[in-house]
């Protein structure tokens, strides 16, 4: 998901660069062949949403090499349905603390039915395996480490109470980023995507570049 907290608001231009830029480290980080993208809206109807957002989603339809899937409702983000969700920093900020704090009240309701008495902590007993793999799916240590995307070297924000087992989850992925050398894919993909687009005469939101002709801030 991005934006998760550095750009609070976020332009249709912007967020399709969020889009190309999730798509590319899906790509090349995640190993995803085809990796879906879509915008996190209140709705699925094409008239639901911001007027940035409903921007973005007619730009991104318009987009070839991409492939964008619409928009996903927030019930939809664990599901499975796509696998780069785009929303601004607000937005996505708000659900990744929220989705950590549901991940940590559901482990903990989860040990104290298993400890209410004596029958519920035998039956933990023998569900242990399958309890602690289910506890590791869920722990949002295993996920700590944001990539800031569109700079020149590899930044990835920890958060503020990892502790030293989320740090050395952080410390894997700007690992795995420094081996691919994902800044060079970036600047490569969408500098190619710019020099396309200014060949056919028009822009691809990139670059500060708008998308349209409309003076809207929101476009």
């Amino acid at each position: 998901m991005l934006d998760m907290g550095a750009n609070i608001e976020a332009s249709a231009s912007r967020l399709v660069e969020f889009a190309l830029m999730g798509d590319i480290m899906a790509r090349r980080v995640d190993d995803l062949s085809r990796p879906r993208v879509a915008l996190l809206n209140v709705g699925v109807e094409a008239t639901k949403g911001t007027v940035s957002v409903r921007a973005a989603d007619t730009m991104l339809r318009e987009l070839p090499g991409i492939n964008y899937i619409g928009f996903i409702e927030g019930d939809g983000l664990f599901s499975g349905a796509a696998d780069v969700v785009v929303c601004d920093g607000f937005v996505g900020n708000v659900v990744l603390k929220a989705s950590e704090g549901l991940a940590q009240m559901l482990i903990g309701r989860m040990q104290a039915t298993f400890h209410a008495h004596w029958g519920s902590r035998l039956v933990g007993l023998l569900a242990r395996p399958a309890l602690q793999r289910l506890r590791g799916q869920l722990d949002p240590v295993r996920y700590n480490g944001a990539s800031l995307l569109g700079l020149s070297g590899i930044v990835v924000k920890s958060h503020g109470r990892a502790s030293a087992l989320g740090f050395t989850y952080a410390i894997s992925r700007s690992m795995q980023e420094v081996r691919i050398n994902l800044p060079m894919h970036l600047e490569r993909e969408l500098g190619q995507r710019a020099i396309l687009a200014k060949e056919a005469g028009t822009s691809c939101c990139l670059g500060g570049e708008s998308c349209s002709r409309t003076d809207d801030p929101n476009i």
